[in-house]
């Protein structure tokens, strides 16, 4: 019987190369077939992006059983760990990199990093992240819904998801450059 990896980098370790040359699928996630705007897998372990890759490391490396994986791959990609595609962390440097710095499930060391005469190696950008623009621009197509609906239904899931965007903020987030 083999022993279970208890150091939480080896974990992540052990978990990121088990998923290593899986196919590349962007935005492999959703809000599982029950979802209202996208009906993708709330997780899987057959294809990922970037993004969906680190969160299902993340969240197994932090898990000990099914029930805390999903517990734990909602407090990853979830405001308030309430699967909703109005909650979920879209924007990486906006919502995703934040939230899980503020959950534990990150650390930032950008500033920690220097070059070999003590001098931190990063510079700071700023970046307009426009969301009801972000919003306003989805289409039919970006739904991914997988049951059978009408076009007349999906629009209206559209226009919807439309309307919510307007009540979105948008925001200027600092972000690193090397």
């Amino acid at each position: 019987q083999q022993r279970p990896i208890s150091r939480l980098s080896d974990r992540i370790v052990y978990f990121s190369g088990v998923f290593l040359n899986q196919p590349y699928e962007l935005g492999a996630l959703g809000e599982g077939k029950y979802g209202y705007i996208d009906q993708k897998p709330l997780y899987r372990l057959d294809r990922f992006d970037c993004l969906t890759y680190v969160s299902t490391v993340l969240a197994l490396a932090n898990s000990h059983s099914l029930s805390t994986f999903q517990e734990k791959i909602r407090q990853i990609q979830y405001y308030d760990a309430k699967v909703d595609y109005f909650k979920r962390y879209h924007f990486i440097s906006l919502d995703w990199n934040p939230q899980n710095q503020h959950h534990g499930f990150l650390k930032d060391i950008t500033m920690d990093i220097k070059n070999e005469s003590g001098w931190p190696i990063y510079k700071t950008a700023r970046t307009y992240i426009n969301k009801r623009a972000w919003y306003e621009h989805k289409t039919l197509e970006s739904l991914h819904l997988i049951k059978s609906y009408s076009e007349s239904q999906a629009e209206q899931r559209l226009a919807l998801l439309k309307k919510k965007g307007k009540d979105v903020r948008s925001q200027t987030v600092l972000s690193w450059k090397w």
